[in-house]
């Protein structure tokens, strides 16, 4: 039989034995935590901070309610990332397909934008300035690449074209209005463009340097024949790419930081200086303890570890009511709160096994401690005190 067949699960079998392990609260705190990420992802997700705070409370609510298997979390992430992407493609194209082309907006000095198609000609009506002689009107057009959620469409300014109206594009109205109309933009079939408006005034410093302030401006979105479902397929992806890569690089580092805690745990039980889990706490009060602690250094309630667990001393001394470890210099019982007096009788277990009564003390030359005569060695400071009785 082989050893995969004798013992160790399949990664399957594992992930299974996991989530068969899950509480119905740890459920619950599992799909609020998909459910809240993906509402932040959806409202804050183009912001960098945003990334951040859904990668954190994808891990924070499990990791809270105690899932600490690895693989639950990374089934965790990997369900969001297929639910964001499903949700922001489909449940969004309709707010991608609603922006477009919305350009009968009407401003205090803009008004009236139509754009024919056939002519690649864009017309509309300004209003200037009165205050001002010196005044322009810009369009910025720019192709979309893509819509995260359908609602912050994303562009590369590497691809934004400016054009200035000239005096030959803007007729004079007989009401202070000018129409401009402006032909051959260039937009292409398949592309979905956002599209700015804006009267800017011109003012020139003393140092005959320009500055212009914005009078008024308008924005829309022009789609020329482009897919929205893939604009908006291709801007979730993008969108959900960073938050995923923070989860799983959060995921990573918290278990190598929990393996590593747990080989350095296992390496100090084997060495006697952490107790195994369910005995390294005090059980009236939950502080840690360490072997060798008779007494918890919080409440000082008596430790009570089965025998295998205590530490092996060259000597130890054991109450003769209850037979719990006692400090040598202990007046009275830790654990049964009998007395002890110069006349108490000391049972002394050497190393070699054997044992022995001792009603007589001697004091360590070494740290000064009241120690049975008959013991081989100081159990507080360890020094041998055999050669220094004789």
């Amino acid at each position: 039989m082989t050893e995969t067949a004798e013992g160790k699960k399949s990664l399957m079998g594992g992930l299974v034995s996991d989530f068969k392990a899950l509480t119905p609260k740890q459920w619950l705190g599992i799909i609020v935590a998909i459910a809240l990420a993906l509402i932040l992802a959806i409202y804050m997700g183009t912001q960098c901070l945003g990334f951040l705070i859904v990668a954190i409370v994808l891990y924070m609510i499990p990791h809270l309610l105690k899932v600490t298997s690895v693989k639950v979390k990374t089934v965790v992430g990997v369900v969001f990332i297929i639910v964001a992407i499903l949700v922001g493609t489909f449940a969004f194209t309709g707010t991608a397909n609603a922006m477009e082309n919305e350009i009968d907006v009407d401003g205090e000095h803009i008004r009236d934008i139509t754009y024919d198609q056939t002519t690649d000609t864009l017309e509309f009506y300004v209003l200037p300035d009165q205050d001002s002689n010196d005044w322009e009107v810009k369009v910025r057009y720019v192709p979309i690449e893509s819509i995260p959620f359908g609602m912050y469409p994303l562009s590369s300014q590497n691809n934004l074209v400016e054009r200035t109206a000239e005096q030959s594009e803007m007729t004079a109205m007989s009401d202070n209005w000018y129409r401009v109309t402006l032909s051959g933009l260039g937009f292409n079939e398949g592309n979905y463009y956002q599209v700015v408006i804006g009267i800017l005034n011109n003012k020139t410093g003393e140092n005959q340097e320009v500055t212009q302030s914005v009078v008024e401006q308008h924005g829309f979105w022009y789609n020329d024949g482009a897919d929205t479902t893939m604009l908006t397929f291709i801007g979730t992806v993008y969108n959900i790419a960073y938050s995923s890569i923070l989860f799983f690089m959060i995921l990573v580092f918290s278990a190598m930081m929990r393996s590593s805690a747990e080989k350095t745990r296992a390496k100090m039980e084997a060495e006697g200086r952490l107790y195994p889990q369910g005995y390294g706490r005090c059980k009236q009060c939950g502080a840690m303890v360490l072997p060798g602690e008779v007494n918890c250094r919080k409440c000082g309630a008596y430790i009570d570890v089965p025998d295998e667990l205590r530490v092996k001393k060259k000597d130890f001394f054991q109450c003769s009511e209850c037979g719990a470890e006692v400090p040598s210099d202990a007046t009275e019982c830790p654990k049964c709160g009998a007395k002890f007096d110069e006349a108490q009788e000391n049972v002394v277990v050497h190393a070699d096994g054997s044992e022995d009564v001792s009603t007589e003390n001697v004091v360590c030359p070494e740290c000064g401690s009241t120690v049975p005569s008959n013991a081989d060695w100081c159990p507080k400071c360890g020094k041998m005190l055999k050669d220094y009785k004789q």
